[in-house]
């Protein structure tokens, strides 16, 4: 009776396990988590990881380099709870809290203790305990359910968090704030959120893609000070997105396509809302584009888009959110490098924008500007894109 449920709904039913809904006791003692609680994670499904697209590294965790361009399932692992993938690498958790990572691992950003390129997912042994994990352009990032955040790999510009720009070859934590209630990294910079609604930002910030009225790279989480109450942040390729309460989406840092939505190309070194579009409920800043959405189960997306990866059925950059007319009814969005996946509730994948390595999933490596059916593997409960692979989840 519980399994399709929010985990918020069955708090008052609580056991330590209840059908596909999981609590690590150590994490919050014998009680069970309050409402609102990031430590509820999905129903369980199978574990089952598909990949497909881009695998140069072997950052599709198959065994080998080469690319795929349909939806093939990892063996060497299963029993995934989600996934994240960077540039060439690609990390997972499991339902214990064990994280695992596998690709190119130049700077340490497996977090395996060593610069060895990895093929299959290779277990994080020097940490455990994780609740959410994400790769960027070449570091890692993890959160623990106690609010710490823990980073490892490339820390040229301090996107590690740890006031320095040493790099590191396992997960190190941050020490000068806890209290992270989600995490988010892409490109070279890093961005959380803790649970007053304030956001926190570090690492690289040529374009102001840090928030903080400025373009000086920070090597510690520092607040965004010009805007709070923040329920969600994205970070992109070289800006950042982030969603409030009431649907307002907000995006600052580089704009050269109208990443932000603002209707310019004026870079934006604080958080500036964009006022053409509101009602959103998820956003996904990738690498030139960026795309939302709407309660309606609507699709908008703005920004780069010569593969067509804005999905409005030409190859026109949008600097405004621009609604997909050709398809709706999807339940997550996610945009990649130059491509754009999401899901609908009855478990399909639609993938477009650039297919010249597989990251489709169309069985070609054609472009598509408009949303196109996975068919060749169905019964996806999560999905993410990385610059230039796919990740599907059931």
């Amino acid at each position: 009776e519980y399994c399709n449920r929010d985990c918020n709904e069955i708090l008052s039913a609580w056991p330590e396990m209840i059908e596909g809904y999981y609590y690590n006791l150590t994490a919050g003692g014998d009680s069970p988590p309050s409402p609102g609680s990031t430590v509820c994670p999905p129903a369980a499904g199978t574990g089952e990881v598909y990949v497909w697209g881009w695998n140069n590294q072997g950052q599709l965790g198959l065994g080998d380099t080469t690319h795929r361009y349909e939806p093939t399932q990892i063996t060497a692992q299963t029993g995934f709870s989600s996934m994240s993938g960077g540039w060439n690498h690609t990390c997972g958790l499991k339902n214990d809290g064990t994280a695992w990572c596998w690709g190119l691992n130049g700077h340490g950003r497996l977090g395996v203790g060593d610069t060895t390129q990895r093929t299959e997912p290779t277990q994080i042994t020097a940490q455990t305990g994780f609740s959410s994990i994400e790769a960027a352009n070449a570091h890692t990032c993890g959160l623990k359910p106690d609010g710490t955040a823990w980073c490892w790999g490339f820390n040229g510009h301090g996107a590690l968090g740890l006031g320095d720009t040493t790099y590191r070859y396992e997960p190190t934590q941050i020490t000068a704030q806890t209290g992270f209630t989600s995490i988010s990294a892409k490109g070279m910079h890093t961005c959380g959120l803790k649970d007053d609604g304030t956001a926190w930002c570090w690492g690289y910030n040529a374009y102001g893609q840090l928030g903080l009225g400025s373009n000086s790279n920070r090597i510690e989480p520092t607040q965004i000070t010009a805007q709070t109450g923040f329920t969600s942040v994205s970070a992109g390729w070289d800006y950042t997105c982030g969603l409030k309460n009431d649907g307002t989406a907000w995006c600052w840092g580089y704009n050269n396509y109208g990443q932000l939505g603002l209707g310019d190309n004026t870079n934006r070194t604080e958080p500036t809302q964009i006022t053409a579009q509101t009602g959103f409920t998820s956003i996904s800043a990738g690498g030139l584009h960026t795309c939302g959405l709407k309660n309606d189960g609507t699709a908008w997306c703005w920004g780069h888009n010569s593969c067509g990866q804005l999905g409005p059925g030409d190859t026109t950059h949008r600097t405004v959110p621009t609604q997909i007319t050709a398809e709706a009814g999807f339940t997550s969005i996610e945009a990649g490098g130059y491509h754009t996946c999401g899901l609908k509730a009855d478990g399909t994948a639609w993938c477009w924008g650039k297919g010249g390595n597989g990251q489709l999933g169309l069985g070609d490596g054609t472009n598509r500007n408009e949303p196109a059916q996975i068919t060749a593997q169905t019964g996806f409960t999560s999905i993410d894109t990385g610059y230039y692979n796919t990740f599907g989840l059931k």
